[in-house]
């Protein structure tokens, strides 16, 4: 009987003291894309300089060219995005559908002309370690768009 009660006691607490100590939540998406919506062009190349040079061992010369691309792309998709917005607002509305596939092909030439303007600045170590980052962290069911130079 003792021991019943020891362990309804012992439970009992466990739980109460589990119950007190605060989840941490990893952001989901949404809230990191929102995050880097507010984030200023410069802002983002510098995060994905940053978290490149510690992937790749990147050289200071490399950083450099790495941010002008990285700028130079996260400005043009903020501009795309915005141009997006108000194609999907104005009288010639497209077809959520036709939206979808322009995005899907402005983000394929994007992705490619980025991929050939890094494979210039990277030695072929570092590309390829590139390489397999982006294809791993791409969804099974998405196209991979890493084109084959």
């Amino acid at each position: 009987m003792k021991n019943l009660l020891l362990v309804a006691i012992a439970l009992f607490t466990l739980n109460a003291t589990a119950q007190n100590e605060k989840i941490k939540k990893s952001p989901t998406k949404k809230e990191r894309i929102n995050a880097l919506k507010n984030q200023s062009p410069e802002d983002i190349a510098t995060v994905k300089t940053a978290k490149l040079t510690k992937q790749l061992d990147l050289s200071e010369d490399q950083q450099k060219k790495v941010y002008a691309v990285l700028l130079e792309h996260t400005e043009k998709g903020q501009k795309n995005n915005i141009r997006r917005k108000e194609m999907i607002t104005s009288e010639k509305k497209m077809s959520r559908a036709e939206s979808k596939k322009e995005v899907m092909k402005q983000r394929e030439v994007e992705m490619n002309a980025i991929n050939s303007k890094l494979k210039a600045i990277l030695n072929a170590k570092q590309y390829e370690i590139y390489e397999q980052t982006v294809r791993k962290n791409r969804k099974p069911n998405q196209k991979i768009m890493m084109k084959k130079n």
